[in-house]
């Protein structure tokens, strides 16, 4: 049996006098191969996105699946009780009662149609699945998760989406779970509170001008 020639990859090695390698049998890749696709069923995805055509703000949601080789299918999804705001949402109750969670989901309002750095410092790492949703749509997905070579990674995930059924039956329960907070400019120092709460129109649209241009938003 003949011996496997030794592969040797460019600058690795102060050895520059071994043969390259450029048979057919040395696989290199530009990606992992072990990354995994989101596949998600039909009804889970418009129900999700009935249920941001129906709040103000954002809203949270965890995601029920499993996982089969090199695919996260999302078969269900769970609407915990929560306070939700233009700003925030965040569940009052805990996902350990609920089993097969795999991930998270949650909904931008307006134009925000990426990650926020508090999603990327605290959501993302801590779930396997990150999605979310802006206009109606998936807008960002990552996969948080441990490679074979012990690596723990985090990358953009493709999201397909495959044929279910009707979600309409539980949209109505579930947005009684999304409790919105209205905020004012007279109870509330906060910047969410003083760009989007308040009653006088010409108060609110003088002060989210201040706020938009101190913290440069938009």
């Amino acid at each position: 049996m003949a011996k496997k020639k030794e592969v040797y990859i460019f600058g690795s090695k102060e050895d520059k006098d071994k043969d390259w390698d450029n048979s057919d049998d040395v696989k290199i890749h530009d990606h992992c191969p072990h990354r995994k696709v989101v596949a998600i069923l039909s009804q889970v995805r418009d129900y999700l996105v009935a249920l941001a055509r129906r709040t103000e703000g954002e809203y949270i949601a965890w995601l029920i699946g499993e996982v089969k080789e090199n695919t996260i299918i999302i078969t269900d999804v769970y609407v915990p009780e929560q306070k939700a705001s233009y700003g925030s949402a965040e569940p009052t109750e805990k996902p350990t009662k609920i089993p097969g969670i795999v991930g998270t989901v949650h909904k931008h309002p307006d134009s925000i149609a990426s990650f926020s750095s508090t999603d990327e410092r605290e959501s993302i790492p801590n779930s396997l699945v990150s999605l979310l949703i802006c206009k109606e749509q998936f807008t960002d997905c990552r996969v948080t998760e441990k490679m074979p070579c012990g690596t723990v990674l985090t990358y953009p995930a493709e999201v397909i989406v495959v044929p279910g059924s009707n979600h309409e039956e539980r949209l109505a329960n579930d947005l009684q779970k999304i409790r919105q907070v209205t905020y004012s400019f007279h109870d509330y120092d906060s910047y969410y509170g003083r760009l989007y709460g308040g009653e006088n129109k010409e108060e609110k649209d003088k002060d989210k001008s201040a706020i938009q241009e101190q913290y440069d938003y938009y």
